[in-house]
């Protein structure tokens, strides 16, 4: 997970401060040391519908 952008950036957005145990530093800081160069595009919001 934490070598992966398209893993990273999402859960950036949602819990930038969640440490990682055995890394043992934030997401953010994962996701700026992250090697990966894939671009991680969003492409908008999924509808939830309550039943």
């Amino acid at each position: 997970m934490n070598l992966r952008r398209f893993v990273l950036k999402p859960l950036a957005d949602i819990a930038p401060d969640w440490v990682h145990e055995l890394e043992g530093i934030s997401v953010s800081d994962l996701l700026l040391k992250c090697e990966d160069q894939i671009d991680v595009n969003f492409y908008g919001k999924i509808p939830l519908h309550s039943h």
